[in-house]
């Protein structure tokens, strides 16, 4: 039996719901919005939005509303789910019961007593399925007679809005007119047609609200109230702006408002009494990510180093856009300036003990420029004790004094009034090749081997040779314990670097001990050009040789801790190494490993901390144009670049020898019509390099990349259907196939062949050497053949029928694997030689699909349309036929979340030897990543009996231990053994009872936050 593990990787940013509340406290305004199985609040204050708590929920929030208790100040919610589980977390004031229209008919109500506690619920029939109004006779447990009901109700009408008293009746906003009823009198005002998605409740009195359409439109409606204020005189629509496509509005306070959004970006807008340049009265103060709804995605290794990003067609409407998500560590900008060829970089304090730093050096290679902070700007000063030339090495020491070493000799300056103080040349002919120092030691290498080490003498002012040496090869690199440098920032991780390593004086290996950090002080490090090992010197005894450590194979010391360059810093109180390069990373140390992450830029050639008074804890980093101040985010997060399209993005392919995406998307044009695209993009600037216009009714389904026998180079294939309005199906539709001539600017893209299907195309994957399409209720093979110089068809070679649908298709050597609309997933074979295609299982159960996976020969994923995710088994050893035939249920999970499309790979860096982890940890298969209609993003790694076991001992000890958060105990999801345990089982029991080998404290941290890195 194989386990898998399912987590989100991206949480959900498509916001559903949305609204304000006293939830918190009685004086917080609290704006609570549900992002599908998740809840978020966040608190209102003058600065903005502030995230206070981001809960989980078992299951899509379908309906959330806020309620307050008789006599209370303080609102609590109420949540229903999309599978008619409910919490309730508040009540209205005048409420006395909870009515939920959950099925067509059927009004299920709870009544509330006097003090809040919930009564039995009761079922009642409703005749009407068009309800306005609802009065329910609690003690009766019967519907009651509403005050009145009017059938002249526009046949398009979107939305019932409910006016409080004294005006009350209710709001219909119908796609042409908005229209008032109280049971009166009706007043109706005319729009231009849309279709009405949110509104949102300006002020209590009911006299105005905002209403946002499916293209972003936001119009405020005003009701005038009549001479006796209990009804409306007029309504009034004025248009104010364009915002994104609001799915819910909530109205904050002094023309501050909340756009919630699940097909773009949500928004915090503030609308202004007059109207800006371009007419619009709507100023977006803050914009919320949001990926969702993920239609498709792609993984590509962009910088072919085994880390992938994701690709995503997000969006809806005008609000399409392309996301490119990657995992790392980012850099948040808060200073740039251009400046060419820097090739080190310091940070200098005014003072030995000073707070700050105040200069920043750059070393050219023919020059030290320096920039300094003064009165709160910073420009560049002249350093006039510096030495001419490149900069090999600058810092702080001891006695007020800054270092800087250059190849023609080091010279110590005065902090304070940057005069000189002291001199040191190396001897003739001789030049300073490498340097290092902490705040008192400095050791210098020239060429030669030639190693010299100079002490800082703060009393007199002066540097001091102690010893010098020369070595039989030439020195690469130097490394001293940064434990004696001083600059506030890095203090933490240089206590951390030193607390973490000792070396045995004796000349024995390095080993850890804590408790004797000293012993760094008096050593030096030394690499080697030619030879594979890394030296320790001591600095009490002449640079003698305390120790020998081989790098083994043939590595050459290039640095001392890292290849290229790197600099210790703080990053939320852990000790972190950076390291520059064309791969630029962050290392850091937990649970007794080093990590590392990829930072979200693509160059850096030099970096220094910069812990300036205007610019806190911040990394100083250049590269070949630019220099950046900036901070840096915590490790391991994703990071997500939006390209926006204006146009709906419906598929995307990358074509890696091309270098181009392959993307289709529908636009609607000003006429109304619809438009499909295919459109090429340059896969590094995403410029577009060619598109073409598809035939009046005819829409982009699918789209691959594929290596046709015999061709030499890959082909885009594109999949399409004709969408005539008078069709239930489509009954017709093309395969186009592209390819790509040339390199870079010059890449051309052709239109080579097409072929007429008998229906919409709605899945191509490649397949051996050809091409499979999912057409309509059949699955179709294709062969790429020649006719004739210049000519070339795809032509139909095999077929199977027999689905309803075949929607998605995913092959594995010669099986394929085919999701129906309503009848789950079939295993099909191909038999190249009887050019013949067969079933050989399938799974009965009616699950209707939405997307599905090979994970291995035996085992196959599915995504279906109640939020489900569930794997089946073939029974290959079976006896007889008909079992073979049956692909069996083998796991399910409620991930609460509608999926889309599944991806073989990890947004996580793959180290080299991947694959043979894998297999020593007994795991088969690869990750899977999943894209969802909320905008998540999910991970399904193939896990051990053992981990899986483990981690449901945790969570179960967990669960033990820390109680869940008052009224989510209803939506935490229930979690069950594969076999049932004794609740008076201890872990040790447990383990047995699995039959898990023993594991420490130590051995369950390492191995669940082993688990917790792979995503």
């Amino acid at each position: 039996m194989s386990y898998n593990y399912v987590v989100t990787a991206q949480r959900p940013t498509a916001v559903t719901h949305s609204l304000l509340a006293h939830f918190t406290s009685a004086q917080d305004a609290n704006l609570i919005t549900a992002k599908g199985n998740r809840l978020n609040i966040l608190t209102v204050t003058e600065d903005g939005l502030q995230g206070i708590h981001d809960a989980p929920l078992y299951g899509s929030v379908a309906c959330m509303e806020a309620f307050r208790l008789p006599g209370e100040s303080q609102d609590l919610l109420f949540i229903l789910t999309a599978r008619y589980q409910f919490c309730i977390l508040g009540y209205d004031t005048q409420s006395r019961l909870i009515a939920l229209y959950l099925y067509e008919g059927v009004l299920k109500v709870i009544p509330i007593d006097a003090r809040g506690n919930l009564k039995d619920a009761f079922n009642l029939r409703l005749d009407e399925f068009q309800v306005l109004d609802i009065q329910v006779n609690v003690r009766e447990k019967e519907l009651a007679a509403g005050p009145w009901r009017h059938h002249n109700v526009e046949a398009k009408a979107s939305k019932l809005v409910a006016v409080p008293e004294p005006m009350g009746g209710l709001l219909v906003l119908g796609q042409t007119t908005v229209t008032y009823h109280n049971g009166i009198s009706v007043k109706a005002t005319p729009i231009s047609q849309t279709m009405i998605t949110a509104v949102g409740r300006v002020d209590d009195t009911g006299g105005r609200y905002l209403v946002g359409d499916i293209t972003g439109g936001l119009r405020l409606i005003v009701l005038s109230p009549d001479k006796d204020n209990k009804g409306v005189e007029t309504v009034h629509v004025e248009a104010l702006g364009e915002t994104s496509c609001a799915s819910c509005i909530t109205y904050i306070d002094e023309g501050v408002a909340y756009v919630g959004s699940t097909g773009g970006d949500s928004q915090l807008i503030r609308l202004m009494e007059t109207p800006g340049e371009d007419g619009s009265y709507v100023e977006v103060l803050e914009s919320f990510s949001n990926l969702g709804p993920i239609v498709d995605l792609c993984l590509v290794d962009f910088d072919k180093q085994g880390q992938a990003q994701a690709v995503t067609c997000s969006g809806c409407y005008r609000d399409g856009s392309l996301r490119v998500i990657r995992n790392g560590i980012g850099i948040n900008e808060q200073a740039s300036i251009e400046l060419e060829g820097i090739k080190g970089m310091w940070s200098l304090r005014e003072g030995h003990a000073a707070p700050f730093d105040k200069y920043l050096v750059q070393s050219f290679i023919t020059e030290t420029r320096v920039l300094a902070i003064e009165d709160d700007e910073m420009g560049e000063v002249e350093m006039k004790g510096f030495l001419g030339g490149r900069t090999i090495f600058c810092g702080n020491v001891i006695g007020d004094l800054i270092l800087q070493v250059a190849a023609t000799g080091a010279v110590l300056l005065d902090s304070r009034t940057l005069d000189v103080a002291s001199t040191w040349n190396p001897p003739a002919p001789l030049s300073i090749i490498v340097a290092t120092a902490n705040s008192r030691h400095v050791v210098l290498a020239c060429g030669g081997g030639n190693l010299f080490h100079l002490e800082v003498d703060p009393a007199a002012r002066s540097l001091a040779q102690r010893a010098a040496v020369q070595l039989e090869h030439e020195i690469a690199c130097l490394s001293l314990n940064p434990r004696a440098n001083t600059a506030p920032a890095e203090a933490a991780a240089e206590q951390a670097l030193g607390d973490d390593m000792a070396v045995d004086e004796g000349g024995g290996a390095a080993a850890r001990q804590p408790g004797n950090p000293a012993q760094l002080d008096h050593m030096l490090a030394v690499g080697l050009w030619t030879d594979l090992t890394v030296r320790l010197l001591s600095l009490t005894a002449d640079l003698s040789e305390l120790a020998r450590v081989s790098l083994g194979g043939d590595t050459q010391a290039r640095s001392v801790l890292l290849p290229i360059g790197l600099n210790c810093f703080v990053s939320n109180g852990s000790a972190c190494v950076f390291v520059t390069g064309d791969r630029p990373t962050v290392m850091y140390s937990r649970a007794g490993k080093v990590l590392y992450s990829s930072v979200n830029i693509t160059e850096v050639n030099s970096v220094c901390t910069f812990h300036s008074e205007q610019f806190p804890e911040c990394l100083a980093l250049a590269n070949e144009g630019t220099l950046t101040i900036g901070t840096i985010d915590g490790i391991q997060k994703l990071h997500i670049r939006t390209i926006k399209l204006g146009e709906q993005p419906q598929k995307i392919v990358h074509h890696e020898g091309a270098r181009l995406f392959g993307l289709l998307t529908c636009r609607e044009e000003e006429d109304g019509d619809e438009v499909g695209y295919m459109r090429f993009l340059d896969d590094t600037t995403f410029d577009e390099v060619h598109h073409l216009a598809l035939d009046p009714c005819e829409m982009g389904c699918s789209a691959t990349v594929v290596n046709f026998s015999g061709v030499e180079k890959a082909l885009i294939i594109v999949g399409t259907a004709y969408v005539r309005a008078d069709e239930y199906e489509p009954s017709a539709g093309r395969l186009l196939a592209f390819g790509v001539e040339g390199d870079g600017a010059e890449r051309t893209v052709t239109l080579l062949a097409e072929a007429k299907t008998d229906g919409a195309v709605y899945a191509l994957e490649p397949f051996q050497g050809a091409l499979l399409a999912g057409v309509n209720s059949a699955v179709q093979l294709y062969k790429w053949r020649e006719l004739g110089p210049g000519l070339v068809e795809l032509a139909l070679d095999t077929v199977y029928a027999g689905f309803i649908l075949a929607m998605y298709m995913k092959t594995r050597g010669n099986l394929i694997l085919v999701g129906d609309l309503l009848r789950s997933m079939s295993l099909l074979q191909h038999n190249a030689d009887e050019r013949k295609i067969t079933e050989v299982a399938r799974d009965y159960s009616a699950n209707w699909m939405t997307a599905v996976e090979i994970l291995d020969d035996e085992t196959f994923l599915g995504a279906e349309n109640d939020s489900n995710l569930f794997t089946v088994k073939r029974n290959t050893d079976a006896t007889t036929e008909e079992v073979r035939a049956r692909l069996d249920l083998q796991g399910e999970y409620h991930l609460g979340d509608f999926v889309n499309v599944f991806a073989t790979g990890s947004l996580v860096m793959q180290p080299v030897d991947a694959d043979r982890k894998r297999k020593e940890f007994g795991v088969a298969g690869e990750t899977r990543l999943y894209g969802a209609l909320s905008g998540a993003v999910g991970c399904i790694i193939p896990i051990t009996k053992q981990d899986k076991v483990l981690r449901f001992m945790v969570d179960e000890m967990a669960s033990e231990s820390i109680p869940p958060p008052p009224g989510t105990a209803p939506l935490v999801p229930p979690a069950a053994p594969e076999e049932p345990a004794s609740p008076t089982e201890d872990a040790g029991a447990a383990a047995a009872h699995w039959g898990v080998v023993s594991m420490t404290v130590e051995d369950v941290l390492t191995r669940v936050d082993d688990m917790a890195r792979m995503h």
